[in-house]
């Protein structure tokens, strides 16, 4: 560069200059602040000083200072506020506690608007501590472990972290504190009736004028010691919350609602929670529990009487009595069956009240008669009244082959029940059923081959099985169970499964197997001579036949036909039939009259009247059915559905 662009340049810097030598920068928005020199620094605290400088263009809301252990940009350990003010110029704090002497500390000024907080510099200086904590008062004077004290004094700390408050040697949690105030928590497990209170701050500690005096829980009595949900127990002690909603009271781990409270007296009401007898009465206050010795009882449920004793499945019935729950959930009823020992059944709980309890009677129960039992609190009644359903069908259980089988055969000897066979049977098992305990024995398995679609009648004390894919015939004794074989088919059987299925009845002391083939349809059996014997032929052959017995008088029914078998003269009797559809089913005897069970509806026939009734039925077993009829009432199972339904004809 020449000499006259260097020259050229100055003149303009110099230019420049002078213009901005009259220029006013603008004012900042903020406040201003300065930290001075701390002063009076001694073993009693120091003073800071600061300075606000300028206020600008909000108010003043807040202004002190902020001082800590080390070096530090905003963050500090402890904050001094002066609140608001007015305009610029000095301010100082004393700073009375919480100083560690010997310990360096720096501390910056403050000041803050709605929306600036500014601070000054940095300034240091060394502590020789300060004041020791003075505690004026404390307030109350006197509580519980668990209660709350507010302690009034000077020369404490906003800085929680360092207060330290005991009662005794027992270190109490604090709350909050400020320069005049400790918020603390009194200390559970003080064993001393009284306790000092100190309140330690940095490395000084101040001692309370006057100790805490402490109240201990005390329990005396409770009663009455007796009594069911919903009672009133009125508890006698000591040092109980007067508020009553600060007291709580367990029976056993159930929370009662406390209604009253006194310092000596607690009165509550029996949850309705409980589930025991016997339950331990504990109270506590704040960090206090304690337990009276004795247990409170729950006085047993009472049955007066049931609303009715005969009514149908669904059924609402009410229990009246008292000392039930009235919480429903607390009330546990079963119904008891008068058949079989041990058999009962947990039902629903409608509603209750102490006196009064609804349930529920349920579907498929199993048994007819019952009676009923209340168990609350681990203590059970009984109703002296036994209750009957007016259900003319009950579902009592299953079949013992209940495996979807067909080609099942039963008979019914000696009031008791008899099913097995079918396909698939590998075990050749059949089974007995005792309809006075609702229960299965499996019997001695038959001999020969699986059988399907077998043909079976009773004669005497004696069961009779035979065909189902064999001519072979068997006689089965229930006194020896065992087995005998006897006199073979004269004819060859129809092939398993195949349609015509032969049928056996018996009447007149006799068996009789029909096998609605064209010819030879119609065989005897005589016990006594162990023979068989062709009798005279059905009048019509078909691929489906029916048996029943009718006051030892054998009839045949086909799909449209009705036979009565004449066996005195060995001739047939034409009865009047009906359009019968039922397939792989069986015929049956309930109080003289007979019966076809088919898949949608049942027949029955009345001979006194030679006439039908259809009876539209989907429900009880209508697929494989086994009957049989004991003491008057029938047993009707489903080898296809596996179910097992009661009918008794005197609630029909």
């Amino acid at each position: 560069m020449n000499t006259f662009s260097r020259t050229t340049l100055i003149v303009l810097v110099l230019s420049l200059l002078a213009q901005c030598d009259g220029y006013e920068f603008p004012k900042p928005p903020y406040p201003t602040v300065a930290t001075n020199a701390v002063t009076n620094i001694s073993a009693s605290g120091a003073t800071l000083q600061g300075t606000i400088l300028a206020v600008n263009d909000e108010p003043i809301i807040d202004h002190g200072f902020v001082w800590s252990f080390s070096d530090f940009n905003t963050i500090a350990s402890f904050k001094g506020s002066l609140g608001a003010t007015e305009g610029a110029g000095p301010f100082s704090f004393d700073l009375a506690a919480g100083l560690f002497a010997d310990s360096t500390y720096y501390v910056k000024a403050y000041v803050s608007t709605k929306t600036y907080t500014t601070y000054g510099t940095v300034v240091s200086f060394r502590s020789q501590g300060s004041n020791a904590p003075h505690i004026e008062s404390f307030s109350p004077s006197e509580g519980t472990p668990g209660d709350t004290v507010v302690i009034k004094g000077n020369y404490f700390t906003t800085v929680t972290k360092y207060v330290r408050v005991k009662f005794g040697s027992f270190d109490a949690q604090v709350v909050r504190s400020d320069e005049h105030t400790v918020v603390c928590i009194v200390p559970k497990d003080i064993p001393d009736p009284t306790a000092v209170i100190t309140v330690a701050v940095t490395d000084k500690t101040g001692t309370s004028p006057t100790p805490f005096k402490l109240r201990f829980l005390a329990l005396d009595s409770f009663s009455p010691t007796v009594g069911t949900f919903g009672d009133v127990i009125t508890l006698q002690g000591g040092n109980f919350n007067t508020d009553p909603s600060k007291n709580i009271v367990t029976f056993g781990d159930k929370v009662a609602t406390v209604v009253e409270g006194t310092a000596t007296t607690l009165k509550v009401i029996v949850p309705t929670t409980v589930r025991t007898k016997e339950n331990k009465l504990t109270v506590i206050n704040g960090v206090q529990k304690s337990a009276f010795n004795e247990s409170f009882t729950i006085t047993a449920p009472i049955i007066s009487a049931l609303s009715t004793v005969s009514d149908y499945t669904g059924a609402i019935v009410e229990i009246t009595g008292d000392n039930f729950n009235p919480d429903k959930t607390g009330d546990l009823v079963r119904v008891l069956s008068q058949k079989t020992v041990g058999s009962y059944r947990d039902v629903e709980v409608v509603s209750a009240t102490r006196t009064t309890l609804s349930f529920r009677i349920p579907s498929e129960l199993g048994y007819r008669s019952f009676k009923v039992e209340l168990k609350v609190a681990e203590q059970s009644a009984f109703s002296q009244q036994t209750f009957t359903l007016k259900d003319a069908w009950l579902l009592i259980g299953v079949l013992a082959e209940s495996d979807l089988r067909y080609g099942v055969t039963g008979f019914t000897l000696n009031g008791k029940g008899y099913q097995g066979l079918g396909n698939p049977n590998n075990e050749k098992q059949i089974s007995e059923f005792d309809a006075a305990n609702n229960s299965w024995t499996q019997i001695a398995a038959i001999p020969g081959i699986p059988r399907t679609a077998p043909v079976s009648f009773a004669v005497g004390n004696l069961g009779y099985v035979g065909l189902g894919g064999d001519k072979d015939f068997y006689a089965y004794s229930p006194q020896t169970d065992s087995w005998t074989s006897i006199a073979t088919f004269p004819q060859l059987p129809a092939v398993p499964g195949a349609q015509p299925l032969p049928a056996g009845a018996s009447a007149g002391g006799k068996g009789y197997v029909a096998t609605f083939t064209p010819h030879d349809n119609f065989l005897e059996y005589d016990p006594q001579t162990d023979a068989w014997t062709k009798k005279a032929e059905l009048p019509a052959s078909s691929s489906l036949g029916w048996t029943f017995t009718i006051q030892d008088q054998l009839y045949v029914a086909l799909p449209t036909k009705l036979y009565q078998y004449d066996a005195t003269n060995d001739t047939w009797i034409e009865k009047t039939g009906t359009s019968i559809s039922a397939a792989y089913t069986i015929g049956y005897t309930l109080n003289d009259k007979g019966y076809i069970r088919g898949s949608e509806n049942i027949y029955e026939y009345n001979p006194t009247t030679d006439a039908w009734r259809i009876i539209p039925d989907n429900k009880h077993a209508p697929s494989g059915p086994i009957p049989f009829v004991i003491d008057g009432r029938l047993y009707l199972g489903s080898t296809m559905q596996g179910d097992l339904w009661e009918f008794d004809p005197a609630f029909e």
